[in-house]
């Protein structure tokens, strides 16, 4: 079989230098064939963006080639056959919308290759259905959120209908049921016979695919089926991946359930439990729920409602009569479909939105009152945005972290900025001598969440607010930055964070607030929101997979008094059922 995309072999450095010891993408003899669904996977800054630019035809070898249908990327004459036959979806998909409504982006490239009316709509139409878009298709991009604008993206890129399509990280920021949804919708076409190069973080997604690649350094290390690397621990390791949750939970239950093998996938081990020979009733005792918090609030927020475009005909109701209390000592966490108000609020929580009705109370600070001391409420709420370079105002990564220290003044105790920014690049994993001197520009979109997530920890806020704060991180990287969460949280702040990643929020959260179209459906304890399974269903939402396996034992019989919420609650919980 011909390939459709073939790389005899190619260079792209990734700076101007163009020396022996610049950071560059090398590829030697790569091909990949119609029909194929390959996931591409390695750690933030291995070069997977760039990779999938090059075969795209976005970039350009600097040395060899990269041929589409035998089309050299480098000729101009071939540009129009490669957009027919490429089709991508970008990491940060606001990058590729270009028009000013829904249904206009996606009719965009269909109407660039010329096509008649009657078709372009009628592959609108398909695009947007399949992307849950019908009823958004008037509405400006803009104002949708940053999940639907993905959802967006990819129903652009589908009404193109393209022979090969290229994911990158397409589904990172989309709620657990609308990720299935689409990653189901790219697996069809893919049975359809359209080739499919997954870039994800997402192991379980990797592991569905029939060949994966993997890079470091930008380099291929691996080219081969998806079991073989991830039940290969050293490798996996030393490339920055964890295994898939049906891997990492399987060999956890092995001892018990004496697995005949061990699944990739989770549903794959829920089958099994469900017709494995069990041993005999066990006393099990899962993590406690968080108890002992002060009566006295640190947010408090009463009646709070927000339309954006207030009083247009494009006004568009994002909360609705919201009311909560966190007790002083708790985490928050923010469940919800994408669209569901989530970042919406918590932007009302550190006062770049301002309560159109209702009240909003966080520390000492009144979010109702005419005047505001900005600076002061900086030091004591740190934004963490959904979009890392929303918050940027450097060119390179050492003084874009020290941005926020410099406004603030003099530090205390005598502590230098150097010190500081190094500080707060440790916490997130950034080496400040390798970091501190490059240009934002050239880094990944993974670093760009952890240069972000730093230079708001470099002004040491008591509570900080994180919107999606592991979304884009490779497997180890948020494994790292959630043990800096826990012990940010031992140190006395306050988090509160919106997250589509389950285990995150059941990892950090003692509390949670489930949105659902701008309406809080549920406020209370994590383990009762998240043990609630219709609660979750209406939500678009779905347990942790540490809750999906208690739940699965409990209806097998097993005495589970309390359900585990993370994979640290399940190992200690079957300890315990073993003493």
């Amino acid at each position: 079989m011909k390939p459709i995309i073939s790389i005899p072999r190619l260079t792209y450095f990734l700076d101007d230098r163009h020396e022996p010891d610049s950071r560059r993408i090398d590829i030697e003899s790569l091909d990949i064939f119609p029909g194929e669904w390959i996931a591409v996977v390695g750690a933030n800054g291995a070069g997977k963006s760039t990779f999938a630019r090059l075969i795209s035809g976005l970039l350009l070898p600097h040395t060899g080639q990269v041929l589409v249908n035998s089309c050299d990327t480098r000729l101009k004459a071939h540009h129009a056959q490669l957009r027919e036959t490429i089709g991508m979806i970008f990491q940060f998909p606001e990058d590729q919308i270009v028009a000013s409504t829904v249904e206009e982006d996606a009719a965009f490239g269909p109407e660039n290759l010329r096509l008649p009316q009657p078709e372009i709509m009628r592959r609108v139409d398909a695009a947007l259905d399949q992307t849950g878009l019908s009823e958004f298709r008037n509405k400006p991009p803009h104002l949708l959120s940053g999940g639907q604008v993905q959802r967006l993206a990819i129903a652009s890129t589908l009404a193109m209908q393209p022979r090969c399509l290229i994911c990158d990280e397409a589904t990172t920021m989309l709620d657990p049921f609308t990720r299935r949804q689409v990653f189901s919708l790219f697996k069809e076409l893919n049975r359809q016979g359209m080739a499919v190069v997954f870039i994800t973080h997402f192991m379980e997604e990797a592991a569905q695919a029939s060949r994966v690649l993997a890079l470091r350094d930008g380099r291929l290390t691996y080219d081969g089926p998806p079991a073989e690397l991830f039940r290969n621990e050293t490798l996996t390791q030393s490339l920055g991946l964890e295994p898939p949750e049906g891997l990492k939970y399987a060999r956890l239950l092995q001892p018990l359930l004496r697995l005949p093998a061990q699944p990739l996938l989770l549903d794959d081990l829920l089958n099994a439990i469900e017709t494995a020979s069990l041993p005999a009733r066990t006393a099990f005792s899962g993590s406690q729920a968080p108890t002992g918090y002060p009566t006295d609030a640190i947010v408090q927020v009463k009646n709070l409602s927000h339309t954006y475009l207030q009083g247009t005909p494009l006004s568009s109701l994002a909360l609705e009569n919201i009311s909560l209390t966190l007790p002083r000592g708790a985490s928050l966490g923010l469940a919800g479909a994408t669209g569901s108000g989530k970042s919406t609020f918590l932007q009302h929580l550190n006062g770049i939105l301002r309560p159109q009705s209702g009240q909003v109370q966080v520390g000492s600070f009144n979010f109702s009152a005419s005047k505001l001391d900005r600076k002061t409420i900086c030091q004591f709420v740190g934004l963490v945005f959904q979009n890392p370079e929303a918050q940027f105002f450097e060119h390179f990564t050492g003084d874009e972290i020290a941005f926020g220290p410099r406004q603030i003044g003099p530090l205390p105790n005598g502590e230098t900025l150097k010190e500081r920014v190094k500080w707060a690049m440790a916490l997130c994993g950034l080496d400040f001598a390798t970091y501190k001197d490059r240009p934002l520009v050239y880094l990944s979109g993974g670093e760009r969440r952890k240069v972000a997530l730093a230079s708001t920890l470099a002004l040491k806020p008591r509570m900080l607010l994180l919107d999606e704060p592991t979304a884009g991180l490779d497997p180890q990287s948020r494994l790292d930055l959630l043990q800096h969460f826990h012990a940010l949280q031992e140190n006395g702040i306050t988090l509160i964070l919106s997250s589509h990643h389950m285990e995150d929020l059941a990892s950090l959260a003692s509390h949670m607030a489930v949105f659902n179209r701008g309406r809080l459906e549920r406020f209370g304890l994590a383990q009762s929101i998240f043990s609630d399974l219709p609660l979750l269903e209406t939500a678009h939402l779905e347990p942790p997979p540490a809750t999906r396996i208690s739940l699965a034992l409990q209806r097998r019989g097993w005495d589970l008094p309390q359900i585990a919420l993370t994979y640290a609650g399940l190992e200690q919980a079957l300890e315990v059922g073993h003493e």
